[in-house]
């Protein structure tokens, strides 16, 4: 009989019998950092429009976007997609929350394409008519950065237009592109399941 083994037991037990209660103290008592307030449960319902693969219309779109949920709807994943190797894959992906401390929707977003790689920080909010704004900086691996604004404005139940605009060297805001998007429920999504 191996006693290293058995006396190591009771210590094992002791971890887990002590990770038991703290599990079941946490689940009765959240504690104010767990509690969700009114306010981030609005701004995060507003990503409820948006769940879904959207690309512009056309059959075997070049590029897109899917939104899903992450946990709880308390997080939202963004992709980028692109068409590589014959279908849309992912090339950036962020995550979007609420940030108790700023008290506003925050992301991050990691892109790496053939042709880039670039990291987004920013924040995020909805304006009248379910409207998804965005502000954020875009850094560069040598360390430049850029600011950009984007707007995604619903056009009905199934298509939006998204603007984006950069902010130039001297200060100034100018438009960087316009584009249209349809709902495309036939790609699928992994945040299809959570409404």
């Amino acid at each position: 009989m191996n006693t290293r083994n058995m006396r190591f037991a009771p210590g094992l037990a002791l971890v887990f019998l002590s990770s038991s209660v703290w599990v079941g103290g946490h689940q009765d008592d959240p504690g104010p950092s767990a509690r969700r307030t009114d306010r981030d449960q609005d701004a995060m319902r507003g990503f409820h429009f948006f769940i879904g693969t959207w690309t512009p219309p056309g059959e075997n779109p070049e590029a897109g976007f899917e939104f899903s949920w992450g946990i709880e709807e308390k997080t939202v994943h963004v992709r980028e997609l692109r068409r590589i190797a014959g279908r849309l894959q992912p090339i950036s992906d962020a995550l979007v929350g609420w940030h108790y401390g700023e008290q506003e929707l925050v992301f991050h977003e990691f892109l790496s394409d053939d042709a880039k790689e670039v990291m987004y920080t920013g924040r995020m909010w909805f304006e009248p008519g379910d409207v998804l704004a965005r502000e954020f900086r875009a850094f560069d691996p040598d360390g430049t950065s850029r600011a950009y604004r984007e707007r995604f404005v619903p056009n009905g139940m199934d298509a939006w237009t998204h603007h984006i605009d950069y902010q130039d060297d001297d200060g100034s805001w100018k438009p960087w592109g316009r584009f249209s998007g349809v709902r495309r429920p036939e790609l699928g999504t992994s945040g299809e399941t959570g409404k």
